[in-house]
């Protein structure tokens, strides 16, 4: 049987897991000339970056300059000076953290130098306590989240967070029904827009090799590898042009602006490696950029799309560094500030309102043109407030913003005392109290209660004791943390009734009926149910909604599979691939498709992708077997089977045989005959597979028996 799943003829994938590992271990029996060896990962070589404490040795004046700020310090190891007060307080409440109607009670402490978050059910004798062994979070002005290490090399978001805004503890929502420490699994995406360097485990979520990563965003995230320079240079002390090193002011335009929006951009979905993306690099070569409908669905740091929206930037050959200096995050470029730089193009008499204003804001452009608003997507529940936002944000797009100016000009009359002042600031508040009135209410109606919730904080800053925006606000959150509330019971459901699970998803859809990822997951359902109509009309909801979400056409491409529509099958799984290009699975699937209509060179091509992004794919592997057996391209077969032999430990009969017949198809009998008395090992004495594994040596002219 194993030969006929791998040889005679393409059979759908088993699965799309890594490796089982099946109970009898190998042949005691003397192995001639083969080597059993096990399996080894690939490992993602460094590519010369060396660290800024290198950069130092020549350029400790700029390095010096460069510590203090955000992008140097957001990725940090956990120190006294920096870590909150309250970790060490001698009052257990200062310590604690427990949401309302949560059961779950968070403990920070301090012992040893180290710190640690410990989470405990109410009613449980002892909980999860992890170490916290990094730092998100570049100053002390919005928050911090803290990273633990698990035992796999795995790397995890705590749950509980500071939130320096307000002075207290604040949860990023975490699933109550997971247990252990509660924690969320860290993306390489995010992971890399923290660092500069660290090797990533292909294949994982969040596994990495803990030597020699270079946390923070420092010199050569912008400069490129520096060991060639640093080696040049050592050798060269004379030579003062830099040799080695990317200068990125010398780049055109848009590839300047790419080694910024490496991360402030929302190119978020990998289309190779982590960490593959140099400066000077297309962008788009490395990352595809995703489309969020919603500031509550942005990335953390998208500054280009709106910028890109700005007349001023379409209409001139300005970067980001026209106005910020890539050094001193947060300040404009040579010692100039903010409203210099608007200056660099703008006249002062070309503003249409300056002699309409009083003179006291006249000069205030950025505020007036570039808006500081909310960011709802990063937010946090607390004890005392659920969906709190820590920080605020420019908003890039430059242009007229009558609400950014109203607002402008309602803080400059609150400084009056006179009575026109007044009238005109009552005024000025109830046009904004209105606009962010009709926002609030647009966005709850389309199910968007997160960005309802940031439309009546916004409110509540034009005035803070609105006692109608309170009543909204707290509405608004009550209703996302239902829908909240509903996803979590319907997901927990899904595995322990269909029924039940396609119920709660439905009631996710009233609330919110252009959730794709609910229309996702009533496909799969009703599809596990049998009713193929229904499943189709929800899964192809799922693109309709969400251009960015490949789960539908994923699914709709495994249907087509298991009816062996395999045509169909190629084309929802190639739509699916130009979402998300390096999905293991999605190529995987692909290639099995194509190899079922006979595309060989194609369905090789897909699975080679297949097995980059996660090398422990064994189905893949199986599948990228056949598909070189049947290109004749013995010898790498003869490579893959034994990279499966291994994959397995050396105690999959399946593996072995394929193997056995890869060496033997080579002439190499002696390593077949070799392979073969693992295989009966591995049988457990089986009578049944013994004879199997008798009748092809048999049959192949290979050494059966004890030698």
């Amino acid at each position: 049987m194993w030969l006929l799943l791998c040889l005679g003829g393409c059979s759908p994938p088993a699965s799309t897991e890594t490796a089982s590992q099946p109970a009898q271990p190998p042949t005691a029996t003397p192995i001639v000339n083969y080597q059993v060896r096990p399996f080894e990962m690939p490992q993602s070589v460094n590519p010369g970056y060396v660290g800024y404490e290198q950069c130092a040795e020549c350029h400790a004046a700029r390095v010096a300059e460069c510590e203090p700020t955000s992008h140097f310090q957001t990725c940090r190891i956990p120190t006294a000076e920096r870590m909150p007060a309250n970790f060490t307080s001698s009052d257990p409440a200062e310590r604690s953290f427990q949401l309302p109607g949560s059961d779950v009670v968070f403990e920070m402490s301090h012992r040893n130098g180290k710190y640690f978050q410990k989470a405990t059910r109410v009613g449980e004798a002892s909980g999860t306590e992890s170490s916290i062994d990094l730092v998100y979070g570049a100053k002390s002005i919005s928050d911090e989240v803290y990273l633990s290490w698990h035992a796999d090399d795995s790397m995890w978001e705590l749950p509980v967070a500071w939130v320096h805004a307000n002075h207290d503890w604040g949860a990023a929502g975490f699933d109550r029904q997971q247990g252990g420490d509660f924690a969320r699994q860290l993306t390489v995406r995010c992971f890399e827009c923290h660092t500069t360097w660290f090797e990533h485990v292909p294949g994982t979520i969040s596994t990495y090799r803990r030597e020699g990563a270079l946390l923070g965003v420092t010199c050569e995230r912008c400069h490129g590898p520096g060991q060639e320079h640093v080696d040049f240079h050592r050798q060269h002390p004379q030579d003062t042009v830099a040799h080695g090193i990317l200068y990125p002011g010398g780049l055109e335009r848009e590839r300047l602006i790419e080694v910024c929006t490496q991360c402030h951009s929302n190119s978020v979905n990998h289309k190779g490696p982590a960490l593959s993306f140099r400066p000077g690099d297309q962008l788009e070569d490395h990352y595809r950029t995703v489309h969020p409908h919603g500031s509550e669905s942005d990335r953390v740091a998208n500054q280009i799309v709106p910028l890109r929206q700005s007349k001023c930037f379409q209409a001139s050959e300005m970067t980001c560094i026209t106005c910020h200096d890539p050094h001193l995050t947060g300040e404009a470029p040579h010692g100039m500030t903010f409203k210099d730089t608007c200056l660099q193009c703008h006249q002062p008499e070309a503003c249409g309102q300056r002699t309409l204003n009083p003179p006291e804001i006249a000069d205030q452009c950025v505020e007036c043109h570039m808006r500081e608003y909310a960011k709802i997507n990063v937010n946090f529940s607390q004890v005392d407030d659920l969906y709190v936002p820590p920080l605020r944000r420019v908003n890039h797009q430059i242009r007229i913003d009558p609400i950014a100016h109203d607002e402008v000009l309602l803080s400059f009359l609150r400084t009056r005392d006179d009575e026109p002042s007044r009238e005109q600031a009552s005024t000025l508040e109830t046009r904004l109290l209105e606009h962010w009135r009709v926002e609030g209410e647009q966005r709850a109606q389309e199910g968007r209660f997160v960005a309802a919730v940031s439309a009546m904080r916004e409110a509540l800053r034009v005035v803070p004791e609105h006692a109608v925006s309170q009543q909204s606000l707290k509405q608004y959150a009550q209703q996302q943390q239902q829908l909240d509330e509903l996803r979590l019971q319907a997901n927990s459901m899904r595995q322990r009734s269909t029924e039940k699970a396609i119920e709660l998803f439905l009631e996710v859809l009233k609330m919110r009926p252009d959730e794709a990822g609910a229309h996702g997951r009533l496909g799969t359902l009703y599809a596990q149910q049998g009713d193929r109509v229904k499943a189709a009309e929800h899964l192809h909801r799922v693109a309709d909604i969400d251009p960015d979400d490949q789960y539908g056409l994923s699914m709709l491409g495994w249907l087509a599979y298991l009816d062996s529509d395999f045509p169909k099958a190629v084309s929802y799984y190639q739509q699916a691939d130009s979402i998300e290009p390096f999905s293991t699975k999605i190529n995987h699937l692909w290639g099995a498709s194509l190899a079922r209509i006979g595309r060989f060179a194609e369905a090789d091509e897909r699975l080679q992708v297949s097995l980059k992004s996660d090398p422990k794919n064994l189905d893949a592997m199986r599948e990228l077997i056949q598909v070189k057996l049947l290109l004749n391209d013995l010898p790498a077969a003869a490579e893959l089977a034994e990279q499966a032999a291994r994959l397995t430990e050396h105690r999959s009969v399946r593996e072995l045989m394929v193997l056995a017949h890869c060496q033997n198809a080579l002439d190499r009998k002696t390593l077949a005959a070799d392979v073969v008395q693992l295989a009966l090992g591995a049988t457990g004495n089986n009578p049944a597979e013994t004879a199997k594994i008798k009748q092809w040596c048999q049959e192949n002219g290979v050494s059966f028996g004890v030698r």
